[in-house]
């Protein structure tokens, strides 16, 4: 178990009595009660929420957000799911871009032509049997909002390039509605435009899927939120990626041959300008930045002086160093912070960050976990902003991962499982302690002080007469 697992915890399955913005909030409160928090607490001790971009939450005049405001009467740090977020970027720029329309329109098809037929599957890994290619799978390239989904949905039309076109080829020669499809797609298929879009698609999706998979960590602080594109998006611009610089060499006048096998197919019309791709690129920079702006203002900007990596070496600046910083968050939250912690937090800051210096060589996440552990009297109340950031979950990923979860524990089978059953399950189901390490007696004890126990504990039933008159076994 990771040291900075608690700063996640499943609480409940709920079910919303409405999906507007009220029936979600209710649900969520409910959901909170379970636990024993009190409303005096969630009013005190909520900072944050962390939500997908759906209108019901981000909503700026009613969605849940809002209403979240308003009931706990403080400023509450809104973040929306930072991989998301980075999906929306792309979309930004793909709806400024013509091209990637054409990319679109071309993998989708394919997806959905092989996915829902397991006859034409059979087929077509006929077909990759022969000519000795590996056999044919497609994955959705919108199956989850992650980069990695569509990166991957990318590269199987790459890979299986030749095995589709032949069976195309070959089903389009069929008086049917199917031979008409293939007549569609083969065109798409054989554009220069597609191919060429496709490949280069690729060299950027691999950049943005490592960003988001960062993004998708159980251990992400808000100051790791980093999108800056930097030098992988400077060789993309002036040198292209290793996909598209292979597909180049293969593609000749016009013949490209996807794995230089002799397999070659005749692509009709030109591929993209230059300037259109770098003109992308650009748009995708811009979106990106213009997404994440957020990031710039306080108190998220703020949070970056806790991360041992920024603190300077030299004595000089470390003397000042963070101090704005620390004071725009103890401004920012001081509603939720005691008179002593806002008196102490600035008078503990300097030890914090010597204490930060001092382990610098250490991982960073390693050393939030320590001095958390430790919890020196003289950093105490300056480590309560710390514990705010550890807090702080700038994705959801998690909660997506919870969905999986979910949904392999309550199969199609088990329509008639209660939300409390599955939430109990869901439970059981996170918790990474090894049994030689978990402790049964809170568990018991709160089971035995339970008012719904009564209904299982029973009195012991008393023993049976014994019948005088049954025969009685002797030993020989």
């Amino acid at each position: 178990m990771s040291k900075m697992d608690f700063q996640r915890q499943f609480i409940d399955i709920m079910a919303v009595k409405s999906a507007d913005a009220n029936g979600v909030l209710a649900a969520l409160l409910e959901a909170l009660h379970h636990v024993d928090l009190t409303d005096g607490d969630i009013k005190k001790k909520i900072i944050a929420c962390t939500f997908d971009g759906a209108s019901v939450n981000q909503g700026a005049k009613g969605g849940v957000i809002v209403k979240l405001r308003e009931l706990l009467g403080h400023v509450l740090m809104s973040i929306w799911c930072a991989p998301h977020k980075l999906e929306l970027s792309l979309l930004d720029a793909t709806k400024a871009t013509d091209f990637i329309d054409i990319v679109e329109k071309g993998v989708d098809p394919i997806y959905r032509f092989y996915y829902g037929s397991g006859k034409r599957r059979r087929e077509v890994n006929a077909i990759s049997a022969v000519i000795d290619e590996d056999p044919v799978y497609f994955s959705a390239p919108c199956g989850t909002r992650w980069m990695a989904s569509r990166l991957r949905a990318y590269k199987a039309v790459i890979k299986n390039y030749n095995s589709v076109i032949l069976h195309m080829e070959e089903a389009s020669n069929r008086k049917t509605d199917e031979g008409a499809k293939c007549v569609g797609y083969l065109k798409v298929l054989k554009s220069a435009k597609f191919v060429d879009g496709l490949h280069f698609m690729v060299d950027v999706l691999e950049v943005l899927a490592n960003v988001s998979l960062a993004f998708q960590s159980n251990d992400l602080f808000i100051y790791d939120v980093d999108v800056r594109p930097g030098s992988s998006w400077k060789g993309l611009k002036h040198n292209r990626g290793d996909v598209y610089t292979a597909y180049m060499a293969t593609c000749k006048d016009g013949k490209f041959d996807s794995k230089n096998n002799g397999h070659i197919t005749s692509l009709k019309g030109t591929g993209i300008p230059e300037t259109v791709k770098n003109s992308f690129l650009e748009n995708c920079v811009k979106f990106l930045e213009k997404r994440f702006s957020f990031l710039k203002n306080t108190p998220f900007s703020d949070f970056h002086v806790l991360d041992p990596r920024n603190v300077p070496r030299s004595d000089a600046q470390l003397a000042t160093y963070g101090d704005v910083q620390v004071m725009n968050m103890v401004t920012h939250f001081e509603s939720v912070l005691s008179e002593e912690e806002v008196t102490n937090i600035p008078r503990q800051w300097p030890a914090l960050k010597a204490r930060l210096k001092y382990r610098q060589r250490q991982p960073a996440k390693e050393v939030i976990s320590d001095l958390l552990t430790e919890n020196h009297p003289d950093v105490k109340d300056v480590l309560v902003l710390v514990y705010m950031m550890v807090t702080l979950s700038p994705s959801s990923a998690a909660m997506e991962r919870g969905f999986s979860l979910m949904n392999l524990i309550k199969t199609s089978r088990k329509s008639q499982m209660t939300n409390e059953t599955l939430g109990s399950l869901m439970r059981v189901s996170h918790i990474t302690t090894t049994v030689a390490e978990f402790d049964p007696e809170p568990a018991i004890q709160k089971w035995k002080t339970s008012a719904k126990t009564k209904r299982y504990v029973k009195a012991a039933p008393k023993p049976a007469a014994v019948n005088s008159n049954l025969p009685v076994p002797v030993a020989p």
